[in-house]
């Protein structure tokens, strides 16, 4: 359990250090071994701040993974945008896996690829995914999507 808990604190160092720039902060975290994680699933978290492992030797970039999930707080998926939500929840955690593990083995490849393209274009959206849960709408925002002809009328 101690070579885990070296693996949560480094893990968690090297996200914090990332996240540095936009004024993000994972805070104290723990971690626990569960073998009954699901089938294909080597981690995931559990609020409000405890990764979870299938086995011990789960990489350490695997935890970085989960521990971006930590800070967005996802779990289940926002509003009606499920494909897209998981595309950018998990193509951000997958990101920055890879940026601080070159070594991460990429689960989610077309949402780590769109994040590597908006990173691209801004480095600011990092802030903004992370922060994809709290997406408020104006009212403005509504009139416009209730205004547009490429939304099906039954959701009107």
């Amino acid at each position: 359990m101690a070579e885990l808990s070296f693996k949560l604190a480094s893990a968690q160092q090297k996200v914090n250090e990332f996240l540095q720039k936009y004024q993000l902060f994972i805070g104290e975290c723990q971690i626990k071994v569960d073998p009954e994680v699901g089938e294909g699933t080597l981690a995931t978290w559990q609020r409000p701040c405890v990764v979870v492992v299938k086995k011990p030797d789960v990489p350490e970039s695997v935890i970085a993974h989960e521990l971006v999930h930590i800070l967005q707080q996802t779990l289940e998926v926002f509003a009606g945008y499920r494909w897209l939500y998981a595309l950018l929840s998990e193509g951000l955690a997958e990101f920055i896996a890879q940026k601080l593990y070159p070594e991460h083995k990429i689960k989610h490849k077309l949402g780590r690829d769109l994040i590597s393209v908006l990173y691209a274009l801004d480095k600011n959206i990092v802030k903004e995914i992370i922060w994809l849960d709290n997406l408020k709408l104006a009212p403005q925002d509504i009139d416009l999507l209730l205004a547009s002809p490429n939304v099906h009328p039954y959701w009107k």
